[in-house]
């Protein structure tokens, strides 16, 4: 059995993007009685000034779907310390993927972009033994690394999630596209409540953008 596992999610600022995942995951993971508060999350921004509080309109997006920590979080930078502590990094976009593994290059196997590990998590879900949620991650983490290059066609705008622009109402959609991927994979690691309705940010998206590509291989 897996001790603990620590998922580590990175944007640019840290205080939008993979804040929001941070702190969502965190209570998504935490729905699992048999994790035991042993699936820790935590987020860095590769150009964030540490010790900012999170974006407002984030913030919002939080207490609308009653997640907590908001007011206690505070952004911090991306550093060889924040990687080499976790066992997957999970990005906003392939430049964030780069930047985390020029900084520390033995982390390649383990680092995805957000959507990628998503849907390569459900691809390879079928063929992941149904043990306790912390070593099912450690698990579909090993056989994601695997399956990459395998499912398909995928383009950058596929695995890329945009910055929320101040003046638009970005927040909204960007928390949706990020709770949906966060949905695929508690679905992926048998969370209670994953596949409920209620509990989708954005229904039909996973269905829509996470479904097996063509020629794609099981892992």
């Amino acid at each position: 059995m897996t001790a603990e596992f620590t998922v580590l999610f990175v944007c640019t600022g840290n205080v939008r993007r993979s804040a929001f995942a941070e702190l969502a995951a965190a209570q998504r993971f935490a729905a699992d009685p048999r994790s035991c508060g042993r699936i820790r999350t935590t987020s860095a921004g590769t150009r964030a000034v540490p010790g900012l509080p999170i974006d407002p309109r984030i913030a919002a997006e939080l207490d609308r779907r009653r997640v907590p920590g908001a007011a206690a979080f505070a952004s911090a930078r991306l550093g060889t310390a924040s990687i080499a502590a976790a066992d997957l990094v999970l990005t906003a976009h392939r430049g964030h993927r780069s930047a985390v593994v020029e900084l520390v290059p033995t982390a390649v196997a383990r680092t995805f972009c957000l959507l990628e590990f998503a849907r390569l998590a459900a691809l390879c879900a079928p063929g992941v033994p149904d043990v306790d949620p912390v070593s099912r991650i450690a698990e579909l983490t090993r056989a994601a690394a695997r399956a990459r290059g395998t499912a398909g066609y995928i383009t950058d705008a596929d695995d890329r999630i945009a910055d929320p622009a101040p003046e638009t109402g970005g927040a909204s959609s960007r928390s949706r596209v990020i709770g949906g991927a966060l949905c695929r994979i508690a679905a992926s690691l048998r969370v209670p409540g994953a596949n409920d309705r209620t509990s989708r940010d954005a229904p039909g998206f996973a269905s829509m953008i996470f479904q097996r590509a063509p020629g794609a291989n099981r892992c």
